[in-house]
């Protein structure tokens, strides 16, 4: 690491965030008008673009902010094409799932999935989709823990624990209107350290003429292949397709997207929020892709990995900022406070949404029915508790599974693709039915788990290598000139282990829908046949018109289709959460 160390106004620029988001949570866990469950989960009516902020937070973890340039360093810009991924994802979510989904009365996105299938399906996807977000917080956690170690030389795991309660206490005691508002924050905070740090590397770099120059010598600007080859990750597909339905778990059919949607006012304003949360993301997106290939320009000719400069790639961008900027008074501390900003959002956006899926989908229903507010509260609560636990646990394990990215695609792609795939059979698939979904999603994980171990096991042995770009070291000082290439496989994997990473979220997806909707018609019975309110409205017209409700959806117990609305401005008032709404079979 370059010879700097933190300044008073470093570490006061990082402190002035981390007791602004403590502030924040005092604030609302002390304010006398919360006092309904609803408000702390759902939190009322808010201010939208506070709700826009929290948006772009919530889906700009640390990992975004540290692990793309990263990998864009290594492999190249290909993620030029994400706000196309950006587009499609917040497109469906616009015109495909809100329509249905915003307009159920019920603080779990997968309540859906109980009255379009049954309570089975939709507690398979909520176990899917805790585990999941179990598993992405203590990647985001890792991020912050792992490059204030590196700036500071303090312990990873005390900044670890350190962060996660602090998150912990402002996401307990405020509820969901500390996370908005401590998102808002966040999000200027990661802007402001973005724009500051492109600024001082495009004048260290001369500016970003070199800096594109350099890219494109160096094959970092290599954007337009078309490559069906699923073990190799340098092609358009993969951004267009796979990370598409990547975004769309969070985005189009997250619960913490629901929640946000849910505090709008109406209807029309969440199609704007859904707006300007597009043009957030694209302009981040412009922000990190022009510091990765402002890294890579910095160090094109000596690459600080194999000149002993750091450890790993996930320190590279630490390790520019100390290096061009390191003597600019307080600017390592912006960047680390813009990084913690990152992983503060992603996990206090996970907490709260834990609460939500764990105390509406497995919890109340086995509850006493005559349990106080008090008492929902503090269970509530405990659940923050415990998942932070949890996450500073498993923090300790993720660095041992390979690069940040890497291991968050893997992990959506096991977890996240069926997911996406239930709520697509469920919206747009009339004749798909609850045998289909469970089969299909099943089969998705198991077959995704097992490429997935077999490509940890055969990278462990050194079998299967990423594809790097070429690296340099001919102006590193006492270091003999090269350039580096990627070393050819000595031996022969199996094709299937050899797939990339970044195709497991496709793959789950496609098995998902096809299993699933091939079993479906195999054990397709009369009354199967949804209400056209379940299906997607571009969907409905492939509903049967003799279309009588089932059964299972006459029970008075459910009663979810009386709030589906097709208005396009209509009061959310009706939304709010209901606490006979959120017990089912009890």
């Amino acid at each position: 690491m370059v010879g700097y160390s933190f300044t008073w106004l470093d570490y006061a620029i990082l402190c002035s965030l981390l007791g602004c988001s403590l502030m924040i949570g005092v604030y609302f866990g002390f304010r006398k008008k919360r006092k309904e469950r609803d408000d702390y989960i759902l939190g009322g009516k808010t201010n939208i673009l506070a709700v826009v902020a929290s948006l772009i937070a919530s889906n700009v973890s640390g990992v975004l902010l540290v692990g793309f340039p990263s990998d864009i360093y290594q492999f190249g810009a290909m993620y030029i094409w994400s706000p196309v991924s950006y587009t499609v994802a917040i497109f469906c979510a616009m015109f495909i799932t809100m329509p249905v989904l915003v307009n159920l009365e019920t603080a779990s996105i997968f309540y859906y999935l109980e009255v379009r299938f049954t309570r089975k399906v939709r507690l398979i996807a909520s176990m899917l989709w805790v585990i999941r977000a179990v598993l992405f917080c203590p990647i985001t956690l890792y991020v912050p823990s792992i490059l204030l170690e590196q700036m500071t030389g303090f312990s990873g795991k005390i900044i670890s624990i350190v962060t996660c309660l602090i998150c912990v206490f402002y996401t307990t005691l405020g509820g969901f209107n500390a996370v908005v508002w401590t998102d808002a924050l966040q999000t200027i905070v990661m802007n402001v350290c973005l724009i500051v740090v492109l600024i001082i590397g495009f004048n260290a770099n001369g500016g970003l003429g070199t800096v594109w120059s350099e890219s494109v010598k160096g094959g970092r600007l290599d954007i337009l292949r078309f490559n069906l080859d699923l073990t190799t990750r340098e092609s358009i597909y993969t951004i267009v397709f796979s990370y598409s339905l990547m975004l769309m778990m969070p985005i189009t059919l997250g619960q913490p997207t629901l929640q946000r949607l849910k505090s709008l006012r109406s209807y029309e304003d969440a199609h704007k929020a859904m707006g300007l949360l597009l043009l957030g993301l694209i302009a981040m997106t412009v922000f990190v892709v022009l510091i990765g290939l402002t890294i890579y320009s910095r160090y094109s000719h000596c690459d600080p990995l194999l000149s002993y400069k750091i450890k790993n790639y996930d320190q590279i961008v630490a390790y520019f900022v100390m290096d061009t900027a390191g003597q600019v008074f307080g600017l390592p501390g912006l960047f680390i406070a813009g990084i913690f900003s990152g992983a503060l959002s992603s996990l206090s956006t996970s907490f709260n949404s834990l609460q939500a899926i764990l105390y509406c989908d497995f919890l109340e229903p086995v509850l006493s029915p005559q349990m106080n507010e008090k008492h929902r509260d503090t269970i509530l609560k405990i659940i923050v508790l415990l998942a932070g636990g949890v996450c500073v646990i498993l923090t300790y394990l993720i660095q041992n599974l390979g690069g940040i990215l890497p291991t968050m695609t893997s992990f959506f792609g096991i977890f996240g693709g069926p997911v996406v795939a239930l709520y697509t059979l469920g919206l747009v698939f009339p004749k798909s039915n609850a045998a289909g979904a469970l089969v299909g999603s099943a089969t998705a994980v198991v077959f995704v788990v097992w490429l997935f171990v077999g490509h940890q096991y055969f990278k462990y042995k050194g079998l299967i290598k990423d594809h790097l770009k070429p690296m340099s070291i001919e102006n590193c000082e006492s270091i003999i000139n090269s350039t580096i290439t990627v070393e050819k496989q000595e031996e022969e994997v199996f094709v299937l282990y050899r797939i990339n990473y970044w195709y497991y979220t496709l793959i789950s997806f496609l098995i998902t829908i096809t299993v699933g909707y091939i079993a479906s018609l195999l054990t397709r019975k009369d009354g199967d046949i949804p209400r056209s309110e379940l299906i997607s409205p571009w969907f409905r017209r492939f509903v049967p018109q003799e279309n009588p409700m089932p059964q299972r959806l006459m029970d008075p117990a459910l009663e979810p289709l009386e709030c589906l609305k097709s208005s396009q401005n209509i009061p959310l008032e009706s939304f709010e959460l209901s606490q006979d709404k959120c017990r089912f079979g009890a």
